[in-house]
């Protein structure tokens, strides 16, 4: 593959690799950082360590899974939990226990992939 045939995003993540070193410890976000730091772990630092922005230390990776990051869960589940947040319907009606419900088991569904990508990723 020539440069030319790389997106500016992934020649910043193959430069970015580059300068990490065996051994070393990295604070990595996610987007190209954490591309960086998965590059160069394949390819020439296997002992390098990731703390990733989410408070995940030294993740292993796994193809097809990315770490988690601080606010993926929250975003992936927010326009839910704003639809179905009990405050939007009125008092003691129907439909304001149903959404209790509904955010309840949004919540507990938000909680269970994050305890899954975590255990996926330590």
């Amino acid at each position: 593959m020539t440069a030319a045939a790389l997106s500016t995003n992934e020649m910043l993540a193959v430069l970015g690799s580059r300068a990490l070193k065996d051994g070393q410890t990295v604070f990595t976000g996610v987007g190209a950082p954490m591309l960086a730091t998965a590059l160069a772990q394949r390819r020439h630092a296997p002992r390098l360590t990731m703390v990733v922005e989410g408070g995940i230390v030294g993740p292993q990776w796994r193809p097809g899974w990315l770490p988690i990051a601080t606010n993926e869960i929250r975003a992936a589940y927010r326009e839910l939990a704003m639809v179905w947040h009990p405050d939007r319907f009125p008092q003691d009606s129907p439909l304001q226990a149903k959404a209790q419900d509904k955010l309840r088991e949004l919540v507990l569904q938000a909680y269970a992939e994050y305890e899954e990508r975590a255990a996926v990723t330590t």
